[in-house]
């Protein structure tokens, strides 16, 4: 039923993560040379996440209000919180795999075209190589997932701040 709601969502997470990862992988490149282009990148890297941050939140508070009617007409069809924050744990682990997973994978195919077009932005003239690393994925993975975690507490308060009544209209349209 939410599906219409979590693919977008799932899509601009994924989008977040591959560019935050291919700024972060370019940054910890040690083919770049230049210390200042090292640092401009690693400072990119933290804009992308604060706009993450921002913008997981923002659609995550988006999603849960779609969802309030939702978690008290499961409160009143006999869960109790604990298993509802359960089940939105659960989303929530799946939701962040999904993404980091789709983010890496695709950043790590756009990191070169990325890679090409700075160094023809600032008119590098020599060969090259790429090295991928283990650092930018741990690194990208820790910053999404204590991003995810923010998330999921919000949920967590919202989940245990619904009451039963709250889904009074849901089940007066199932009734009639």
């Amino acid at each position: 039923a939410n599906y219409r709601l979590y693919v977008p969502y799932l899509l601009a997470s994924t989008c977040m993560i591959m560019m935050h990862y291919i700024i972060t992988m370019l940054s910890m490149d040690s083919g770049m040379n230049s210390v200042h282009l090292s640092e401009m990148l690693n400072f990119g890297s933290w804009i992308v996440g604060i706009f993450a941050v921002a913008f997981i939140l923002y659609i995550n508070s988006f999603l849960m209000k779609r969802r309030t009617k939702e978690f008290g007409l499961f409160n009143v069809l006999g869960m109790d919180k604990p298993q509802i924050a359960s089940v939105v744990f659960l989303e929530t682990v799946l939701s962040f795999l999904i993404a980091v997973t789709g983010g890496v994978l695709f950043g790590t195919l756009f990191a070169k075209l990325v890679q090409l077009l700075l160094l023809r932005l600032i008119h590098y003239g020599g060969n090259l190589q790429m090295s991928l690393g283990l650092l930018p994925v741990l690194r990208t993975i820790e910053i999404f997932g204590a991003i995810y975690f923010v998330a999921y507490l919000t949920t967590l308060k919202k989940i245990y701040l619904t009451k039963p009544i709250d889904s009074e209209d849901l089940i007066q349209s199932v009734l009639s």
